[in-house]
């Protein structure tokens, strides 16, 4: 029962093997069998697929002594796989040679290798295979396997495709289906352009589609078909176009399953989990900071690190609502690596924008991001809107200096041109009893504040709201002058001019205070309380 006959099938002979024992050192390649069981023994040169899901496909496995072996897929071919479906009594037109074990690798001797049929052989051992049987450079994850034409009912027709696992039918890992068979894709070179012309070829617009490679929807299972795909949905409409010879790319790959393609294709999906440009954060120790992930059709990605600063994390904290003031750009990983799809990279904000979209990006290339560089945010607690404005360090709600809102900072008013129109309006703004009554308090009357950013004030009668005033920005750190005292009584007490002074009734305190008129005196003279406005004589 040997090949080549060495010495080692002597030394068997004498202490025989219940197992195969293999010797297989070329180039005299020798090994021995332990004596078959007739009945179950195979014919030399016999044929058969194992492991597949049907008849008509699985891994290739070859007879010879009365036993089972494999074949390397070293240059095997759909031409070999079709003496072999011939063989089986199947339809050799279209046979699919497969390669890398897609079927589980084998056990035992692998009988032949370089395999190469001229195509009117009738069996696989006519064909010629350099070298003697069992002669091999190869490990079992090299087994040949073979999809042949099935004459079943029919399942799909070469070239349709479908998507597997996705959460709807706009997603999934991309099948391909051959010889009534559904296989996979290999994501080498697997870009947008690819995506594009799938999702064309189901029905979808191909405008914003996405390529996950990496099995992102789960590894299939069977033929993987295609490989290294070169599509444009410009010139190509079916994905098989995308090949210059499909016949020569069937079954032609280098991939296992977890390098499977998948695809998401732009719908308005009823069971998407968010919405396309939405944002979210993750990975951060609070709401206000964490990785940034990006919603594209029902799926959450991540993006590349290439030019994130500090535009690009103001805007997206102005998306999910938080203050874009210190925003903080983050490309050091601290919040971790995401999953899946890395949508973009090179964003270019100008800061103005309103949501991230907005802003100039581009797709990453092929292999120049990984997870560890998707970016993160920092955020801060949204402070106040532009041109909202409060009363500050007085006795009581209605009482106080004046500060208005810019770039979610509160900043003093210069009392240039500062009068009871304006503290009218102010006061209206703020809510107490249409502004009636309202009083301008000049020369810091309730001390000083954070720096002025407004000066020149001007409002008229018919002003809603003090952002409809004429206002000049200034950057001067001098201290306010003057704030508003809001009166909500129903007969507001009117201020009473006495000489260079002003008798002004600070309803919620009860009381008269005296306040200077004239330019350069001290703001505030206290006579009391006093308790009539002519106590403010000098």
């Amino acid at each position: 029962h040997c090949l080549s006959s060495p010495p080692s099938c002597f030394l068997q002979s004498l202490y025989p093997l219940p197992y195969l024992y293999l010797f297989s050192l070329p180039p005299s390649p020798s090994f021995c069998f332990s004596p078959s069981d007739e009945e179950n023994a195979c014919e030399s040169g016999a044929v058969r697929l194992v492991g597949g899901e049907t008849f008509n496909e699985g891994r290739l496995e070859v007879c010879f002594l009365g036993h089972w072996g494999t074949v390397c897929d070293d240059e095997f071919d759909n031409v070999d796989a079709a003496v072999v479906c011939g063989q089986l009594g199947l339809q050799s037109e279209g046979a699919i040679a497969l390669p890398l074990a897609l079927y589980g690798g084998g056990v035992g001797v692998i009988f032949l290798d370089d395999v190469d049929c001229l195509g009117n052989e009738t069996r696989l051992e006519d064909c010629f295979y350099p070298g003697e049987i069992g002669e091999s450079n190869c490990l079992h994850v090299e087994d040949a396997s073979i999809l042949c034409p099935s004459n079943e009912t029919k399942v799909c027709d070469n070239g349709d495709v479908r998507l597997v696992g996705g959460s709807g039918n706009y997603s999934g890992r991309v099948e391909v289906c051959f010889n009534n068979a559904w296989g996979t894709v290999c994501d080498d070179d697997w870009d947008t352009g690819d995506a594009e012309v799938v999702c064309k070829q189901l029905g979808f617009d191909p405008m914003g589609s996405l390529a996950l490679r990496n099995a992102f929807f789960g590894q299939g299972t069977g033929a993987i078909f295609l490989d290294d795909a070169n599509c444009s949905p410009q010139n190509h409409s079916t994905l098989i176009e995308c090949f210059a010879s499909i016949d020569a790319s069937v079954g032609d790959h280098d991939c296992q399953h977890r390098e499977d393609a998948s695809v998401v294709c732009s719908s308005d999906c009823e069971d998407c989990n968010c919405t396309n440009g939405d944002l979210r954060l993750r990975g951060g120790a609070t709401e206000l900071e964490g990785r940034v992930e990006v919603c594209i059709n029902g799926v959450w990605g991540t993006i590349c690190r290439n030019f994130w600063d500090g535009p690009d994390a103001a805007v997206v904290c102005k998306q999910l609502g938080l203050a874009q003031t210190d925003a903080a750009a983050v490309t050091d990983g601290r919040f971790g690596a995401g999953t899946g799809v890395i949508l973009w990279n090179n964003f270019l904000c100008r800061g103005t924008e309103e949501a991230l979209l907005e802003c100039y990006h581009e797709r990453p290339q092929n292999g120049t991001c990984s997870h560890l560089q998707d970016v993160g945010v920092r955020c801060s607690r949204f402070v106040c809107n532009n041109g909202d404005i409060r009363l500050a360090d007085g006795p009581y709600d209605s009482d106080g200096r004046l500060e208005i809102c810019f770039d979610q900072r509160y900043g003093a008013i210069c009392d240039n041109g500062f009068g009871s129109t304006e503290a009218a309006i102010a006061c209206r703004q703020l809510g107490y009893n249409d502004g009636q009554g309202a009083i301008a308090l000049p020369n810091g009357f309730f001390g000083f504040g954070p720096p002025i950013t407004t000066s020149r004030v001007s409002c008229t009668a018919r002003s809603q709201h003090s952002q409809n005033a004429s206002t000049t920005p200034t950057v001067s750190v001098s201290p306010p002058k003057l704030c508003p005292s809001c009166a909500n009584q129903a007969t507001p007490v009117a201020p009473m001019e006495i000489s260079d002074w002003l008798a002004v009734l600070i309803h919620t305190k009860g009381e008269w205070r005296c306040v200077s008129t004239a330019t350069g005196a001290a703001s505030v003279r206290s006579v009391g309380p006093i308790s009539t406005p002519s106590q403010c004589a000098p």
